[in-house]
This record gives C-alpha cells, sequence and structure tokens, in this order.
C-alpha cells in the first residue's frame, strides 16, 4: 500500500512536470502570434494572465521539479532564464498601453489595465535566476499608473499583488509599505487556513532583524511540510505531491532577498539544504 501510493505521488509529480515542459515548449512556437493577438485586442488584463502569468507559473513549476526531485540544477535554472520571454512580453504590453489615446475603449474595465497580481511568479522567477536589470524594470513598472494593484478597479489589491510589492518593500526596507499591505495577506492566509509565518518573515527581512529571522525558519520549514495535507497544491506548498517535487520557492525568496541586504541565520539541516537551495539563493546573473 505504502509502495503504491508513492509511486502515485511519484507519477504525478512527473506529470507536472511533463505537462510544464510541454507548454512552455509550445509557447515558444506561438509567442509571437498571441502576443500580437492579446496587443491588438486592447486585452490588457488577459494578456497578463496568459502571456505573463501562465507562462512564468510553467517555468517555476519545471525549475523547481528539475531542481529538487530530478536533481538537475543546471536545467532548472535554464528553465527560470526562460520566462526572460514573459518580460519581453511584459516590456511590449506596456510600451503598447502606454502611447493608447486616453479616450480608447475597452470591452471591460479589467482589459485597461495590467493587474500586479498577474505579475508575481514572473517576480520570483527573476529573483530566483538572479536577474537585477529586468527585477529593476519590473519595479519600475509598478510605478505607473495602469500597472494595477486594484484588479478590475476592485477596492483592495489581491494578495499576490500584496506579494509582489511587499518582496520589493521588504528588500527596499520600506517598512511603512510592508506594514500598510500585511492586513490583506493575513486575510487571505487566515481565509485559506495558510501559515501567517509568510508574514512574519517578511517583517524580519523589512526590519533587518537577523535573529528573529533565524528563529522563524524552522517554523517556516514545519509549515511547508504540513501544507503537504491540503488536498490542491498552492504557492506555500500544499499538495502532498506538489510538496515533495518543489522546492520552497517561497522562503528561497525570501533568504535571497535577505542575504542581498546583508543579513545571516543559521538554521539549516538536510531537509532545508533541499528546500532552500543555496545555489538559487547565492546566485545573481
Amino acid at each position: 500500500m505504502t509502495l503504491s501510493k508513492k509511486k502515485s505521488d511519484s507519477t504525478y509529480s512527473d506529470s507536472i512536470y511533463k505537462v510544464s515542459c510541454m507548454f512552455i515548449a509550445e509557447r515558444e512556437s506561438e509567442y509571437e502570434k498571441l502576443l500580437n493577438l492579446w496587443i491588438e485586442a486592447n486585452a490588457f488584463d488577459g494578456f497578463a494572465d496568459v502571456m505573463v502569468h501562465s507562462d512564468a507559473q510553467n517555468c517555476l513549476m519545471a525549475a523547481c521539479i528539475a531542481h529538487r526531485m530530478k536533481n538537475d540544477p543546471e536545467k532548472a535554472f535554464l528553465y527560470l532564464k526562460t520566462v526572460c520571454r514573459a518580460m519581453s512580453a511584459l516590456d511590449k504590453g506596456v510600451a503598447c498601453r502606454s502611447v493608447l489615446p486616453t479616450d480608447t475603449r475597452f470591452e471591460t474595465k479589467g482589459n485597461a489595465l495590467i493587474p500586479v497580481g498577474k505579475l508575481y511568479l514572473l517576480q520570483i522567477c527573476l529573483l530566483l535566476c538572479g536577474d537585477r536589470a529586468r527585477l529593476k524594470t519590473l519595479r519600475d513598472y509598478l510605478d505607473i499608473p495602469f500597472v494595477s494593484m486594484h484588479a478590475s478597479f476592485h477596492k483592495e489589491p489581491d494578495s499576490n499583488a500584496a506579494e509582489v510589492r511587499i518582496l520589493f518593500a521588504a528588500w527596499e526596507g520600506d517598512l511603512a509599505t510592508v506594514e500598510f499591505l500585511m492586513p490583506t495577506l493575513e486575510k487571505e492566509y487566515k481565509r485559506f487556513r495558510i501559515s501567517d509565518i509568510y508574514t512574519k518573515l517578511w517583517s524580519a527581512v523589512v526590519r533587518r532583524d537577523s535573529d528573529m529571522l533565524d528563529k522563524l525558519l524552522p517554523i517556516a520549514e514545519d509549515a511547508y511540510k504540513k501544507a503537504a495535507r491540503r488536498r490542491e497544491f498552492d504557492w506555500y506548498g500544499g499538495g502532498k505531491s506538489y510538496n515533495q517535487a518543489m522546492f520552497d520557492f517561497y522562503v528561497t525568496s525570501v533568504l535571497k532577498i535577505a542575504k542581498d541586504v546583508g543579513m545571516h541565520w543559521t538554521y539549516s539541516n538536510e531537509n532545508t539544504k533541499q528546500l532552500w537551495p543555496i545555489d538559487a539563493i547565492e546566485f545573481w546573473d
């Protein structure tokens, strides 16, 4: 029974990997056609979803599985760097949206916006492959009015938009922004019964509190292991097959920024070496 279950988990993980790789390859062959279709339709919400979010999701999943399950860091970084085409798509989308006249009619209000929440996985891929230049450009885009924290003119930013902004704010040492957006994340985590450790990690980074970060890491490790109990995968390690196949890119991202701003931690074991790979934390292009 145990053997059969383990085989089932491994097969499912392999399927996730193969499907992600298939979509990455397919996107390469139809990239220009798809990009032009979305841009010509002035459908910037859909453009961000398909050309940025979806592409980055497949790149990230393939990379994390290649690194942890396939033990192939070189291929993992290759998949992460493939996300540069999603960044190129975003560059074109921003440029085309910028020159549209103010009286342009959009099919929906959402189509007029590029939602920040759709840029989250692109941000993570760029961070993990150490692309400072593109991260700087992405950060600059957040100051453009139509690159909106409030998708479809909602009053509050969605949780992914908050994640994007908090990551940059923690990196910059912008405590006010981190504290302002934390309630958005806390509400989301409570709703889906996700550990609040992730808000605490960012709070430690923005305060440059290495001691607190070190104390939080065992809790973060435990939270990732417990997330395997959730029935469906999520970015915090949910889903048994997903949990065991992927490295923990969330905490890895936190640690990469922490290290970049001069913070230190000592907590480490054989499990965390797999969950938070040091090559991803240390690598900058």
